[in-house]
C-alpha cells in the first residue's frame, strides 16, 4: 500500500503518546517532534509524487531525483559522481539508470580512453521532462511554506539543522 501522506496531528500524538505510555524514560514532546517529522517527509513524498503524476511522470521519486540531479548538473556525471550526489550505492544507480533509461529519458555513454568510466546524460526527451518537473518542485515547496513568514521559515530551517546535527551525531560516534 502506498503511503498518502495524511497522517497529521493526531496520529503523531497517539503514536507518541503509546511510546511514553509504555516507556516511563520516553520524552514525550521529543517523540512527537520525530513522528512530525516523519509524518512531513511522507506528506511532502506523496504530495510531489502527486505533483509528478499530474505532469505525466508517474515514476519513482528516485528516477525524479536522478532527473533533477542531471538537469543541474547540466553536463553528463558518471554513475560514482551519481552515487555520491544521491547517496546511494551503485546498485541502485544502475537500478534508476536503467529506469530512465528504458523511458528513453537519459543514455549511458562510455569513456573511449577508458571503457570502465560510464557517464550519464538526459536525452532531449529527459530534457523537455526535467524543464517541467524541476520548477514544479519549487512550486510545491513555496506552496507548503506559503503560511510561514520568512522570519519562521528561518528558524524552522536552523531547527531543522539543529536536529539533522544531533542525529547524524547519533549514528556517526
Amino acid at each position: 500500500m502506498r503511503h498518502d501522506g495524511r497522517r497529521g496531528e493526531a496520529y503523531v500524538k497517539r503514536t507518541s503518546r503509546q511510546f511514553a505510555d509504555r516507556f516511563p524514560f520516553a520524552d514525550l514532546p521529543a517523540l512527537e517532534i520525530c513522528n512530525a517529522l516523519n509524518a512531513c517527509y511522507n506528506s511532502q513524498r506523496a504530495a510531489l509524487g502527486q505533483v509528478f503524476e499530474a505532469l505525466g511522470f508517474g515514476k519513482t521519486l528516485g528516477r525524479s531525483t536522478l532527473l533533477r540531479v542531471l538537469f543541474f548538473a547540466g553536463r553528463p556525471l558518471t554513475h560514482n559522481e551519481i552515487g555520491i550526489e544521491l547517496e546511494v550505492t551503485p546498485g541502485s544507480v544502475t537500478y534508476l539508470v536503467d529506469g530512465l533509461e528504458k523511458d528513453g529519458l537519459a543514455r549511458r555513454i562510455i569513456e573511449p580512453t577508458d571503457r570502465r568510466t560510464v557517464y550519464v546524460e538526459l536525452t532531449a526527451e529527459g530534457k523537455i521532462v526535467s524543464e517541467k518537473l524541476t520548477p514544479a518542485i519549487a512550486d510545491l515547496t513555496a506552496r507548503l511554506c506559503r503560511d510561514f513568514t520568512d522570519e519562521e521559515k528561518k528558524i524552522l530551517l536552523d531547527l531543522l539543522f539543529r536536529f539533522l546535527a544531533a542525529d547524524r551525531d547519533s549514528y556517526s560516534s
